[in-house]
């Protein structure tokens, strides 16, 4: 990711909540394509900011403030967005922005979604086309990743937000 990339996604973070650090707690080529190295590095950190690359070089991926914690269930959070290099996409219910699974994560009605299973088959991850119920996001294509629904990884990290 190039600086300017880098600059324009910590733009989509509300003006004042932009004094945060960052701490890399996951990348997928360093520490393990495995959902068990995962969940151990990324469940119950807090909140977080999650960075794909896909094959293609579309860069994407989606900020919580809710703790990953495998209850497998819908978490609210007023603060969540998804987003590429160029835009953010906030949820349009609140009470639907996150979805705990419990060997990975996931946005909205999957508009983001990468899970134990995908993350031990070749890294591949699954957006959602079409209109997300959650996420004002509709299309035959991905507006996150450009693709139809398939996107195979070609890094993924997770960073715990310091405040």
């Amino acid at each position: 990711m190039t600086k300017e990339q880098a600059l324009k996604i910590l733009n989509h973070f509300p003006v004042g909540k932009r004094n945060f650090r960052l701490a890399n707690i996951y990348k997928g080529s360093r520490d393990g394509w495995t959902k068990e190295k995962f969940i151990e590095k990324v469940f119950n950190k807090g909140a977080t900011l999650i960075l794909l690359k896909t094959t293609k070089n579309a860069i994407c991926g989606g900020f919580t403030t809710v703790s990953w914690d495998g209850s497998d269930g819908y978490k609210r959070d007023t603060e969540a967005f998804v987003f590429n290099v160029d835009h953010k996409y906030t949820p349009n219910n609140f009470d639907y922005a996150v979805y705990m699974h419990s060997d990975g994560f996931s946005f909205g009605n999957q508009i983001l979604l990468l899970t134990g299973d995908i993350l031990n088959n070749n890294n591949e991850g699954r957006c959602n086309t079409g209109k997300d119920r959650y996420y004002d996001i509709e299309g035959d294509v991905s507006p996150l990743t450009g693709e139809k629904e398939k996107f195979t990884c070609a890094e993924l990290e997770v960073y715990q937000v310091i405040y």
